[in-house]
């Protein structure tokens, strides 16, 4: 095996070519399709999807449980999966991201190491997954395209997860939300290995599609209490309908990555001209749009008047 000289396994350019490298999942659909990026640039990767009490029995037997519960679920799935039986040992690999700031996150790669030391284990390669290159492999690269590819993953997958979370309360037959995000998945691996779906223009065609499901998330008995009200389509799209698919749109493509692809300015709760200015330069019409129809929406909402705080004298129900 070869080291470095940190002393720790290197994961060489040969390893690329038929090492299995192990990916913790930390965020089911993020991870998932991260995962494809890292398959369509060359890697032989899997995402460990295994849960239950027994993964962190696993992880309690090398991290103390005063250490940061994330870092005892990645390590226990790590573990659990090498003690599992399904993986060649000599060729298997593990990534662990590192942030390089003052979060704690930087160092589970150094509790990876320690429990796979203590456990005889110390031979396989953990790749450091950092954007400041804390650690460097020969055999693993962050080309540009692998982190255009990546960072549009993450875009379209806080997308798709929120839109998700918003649907599979409603769905009709059980497991249909999860099955259309399945498929989602699918074809942005496909179009990413085509070279497309992560541009400019893309970007925006295909979150479209994203946008339009956040606009059928809305319960159609929204626009049928408004009518019964007597308010015209007009109103109804812009007072009932947008207000809350806005909510579902905005925080996934608004503060994630602008369609130029530099992050966004987080917004603060209320900006300024000059502030929303600054934060939405360079971003594309419909973001800009999503930013105007956010600050816009409570102006054009129906005026309600304000609630009459409850006299102190008043005794209240059941106390």
């Amino acid at each position: 095996m070869k080291k470095n000289s940190r002393s720790y396994p290197e994961f060489t350019k040969e390893m690329k070519r038929d090492y299995t490298v192990l990916i913790p999942n930390m965020c089911s659909i993020h991870f998932e399709m991260l995962k494809n990026v890292f398959v369509n640039h060359g890697y032989r990767v899997e995402l460990l999807t295994t849960t239950g009490r027994a993964i962190v029995d696993e992880g309690l037997k090398y991290v103390h449980n005063d250490t940061c519960y994330p870092a005892l679920l990645c390590i226990g799935q790590f573990m659990d999966a090498l003690h599992s039986g399904r993986y060649d040992l000599e060729k298997t690999a593990l990534i662990m991201s590192q942030t390089g700031g003052g979060c704690r996150a930087s160092n589970y790669i150094h509790l990876l190491r320690k429990a796979l030391k203590a456990d005889g284990l110390g031979h396989i390669p953990v790749i450091s997954l950092s954007a400041q290159g804390l650690e460097k492999h020969s055999g693993f690269k962050l080309s540009l395209p692998m982190l255009r590819q990546a960072l549009a993953a993450l875009a379209y997958g806080d997308a798709l997860m929120l839109l998700s979370n918003q649907c599979r309360p409603y769905e009709v037959k059980a497991g249909e939300t999860d099955a259309l995000v399945e498929d989602w998945i699918a074809r942005f691996q496909a179009l990413f290995l085509r070279g497309r779906a992560y541009q400019k223009r893309a970007m925006a065609a295909y979150l479209a599609e994203i946008v339009r499901a956040g606009l059928n998330s809305v319960d159609a008995g929204q626009t049928e209490a408004a009518k019964a009200l007597g308010m015209k389509d007009g109103p109804i799209l812009r007072r009932i309908i947008l207000p809350q698919a806005m909510r579902v749109i905005v925080p996934p493509t608004g503060s994630d990555i602008s369609a130029s692809g530099t992050p966004l300015q987080v917004m603060p709760v209320n900006p300024s001209p000059s502030t929303i200015v600054r934060s939405v330069s360079g971003a594309s019409p419909s973001l800009l749009i999503a930013y105007v129809q956010t600050m816009v929406s409570p102006t054009v909402s129906p005026r309600l008047p304000a609630a009459r705080a409850p006299d102190s004298s008043t005794e209240i129900a059941g106390a």
